[in-house]
């Protein structure tokens, strides 16, 4: 029987690797040289964020602003997280995508 620790290692293996292909740096690099703010938002902890941008290469210093859950007040579905965001971004939550 295969223990829940390993399906989760070969998920975030699986997970990482596709997100490796998918250049990551490569995009972030030229949506910053066009001047577009980037953020993460979520309802992971700062810690994990941090650990996950590291696995893939990506320095915290990349984004104009991170939301995580120690923030928070209100969970999914509420639209909180992308408010906070915003706000940090100093942005209109219209003007954003996601």
């Amino acid at each position: 029987m295969v223990s829940c620790r390993t399906n989760f290692r070969r998920s975030y293996l699986t997970n990482l690797l596709r997100w490796r292909r998918f250049r990551p740096k490569e995009l972030i690099n030229k949506l910053k040289k066009k001047g577009i703010k980037i953020a993460i938002a979520s309802q992971n902890i700062k810690k994990n964020v941090k650990f996950y941008l590291n696995e893939i290469g990506i320095k915290e210093s990349q984004f104009d602003a991170i939301t995580t859950v120690e923030e928070l007040t209100k969970f999914k579905p509420n639209p909180e997280i992308f408010e906070i965001t915003c706000k940090k971004l100093k942005v209109k939550t219209e003007e954003c995508c996601l």
